[in-house]
């Protein structure tokens, strides 16, 4: 099962860094050729950036919540499974507070995000 696990974190991990990496130009077009953010932001190109920004947050966005609902099934798994042996429990515990608190953590930041960006994502 642990096998099974780690083979499809590595492709998820592959799949968003596809979208990431190889999509992203195709998404936001021609990209500025200097390699210079300042160039690219005087020459008019600041919604590509944004695109590319928003790309990324998105990509991360999906990537926290898959895990984290990977991790509460595992982890919900393992609760029934522990048939009543207090350290188990106390372990299983310990990680649905953590999957918990760190989703909780991402919605803040999240939306620490949404008022630095100017205009917000889209």
């Amino acid at each position: 099962m642990v096998g099974k696990i780690k083979i499809s974190i590595k492709t998820l991990a592959t799949s968003l860094f596809y979208l990431l990496v190889v999509n992203a130009n195709a998404i936001a077009g021609d990209t500025c050729d200097t390699g210079n953010a300042r160039d690219c932001l005087a020459n008019g190109k600041p919604g590509e950036i944004m695109q590319l920004l928003n790309i990324a947050i998105n990509a991360l966005a999906v990537s926290v919540g898959v895990l984290a609902v990977i991790t509460l099934i595992v982890s919900g798994i393992q609760y029934t499974a522990s048939s009543g042996d207090p350290q188990k429990v106390a372990n299983t515990k310990k990680r649905i507070y953590g999957v918990i608190i760190g989703l909780v953590a991402f919605v803040f930041l999240y939306a620490f995000m949404q008022w630095l960006i100017p205009g917000g994502l889209y």
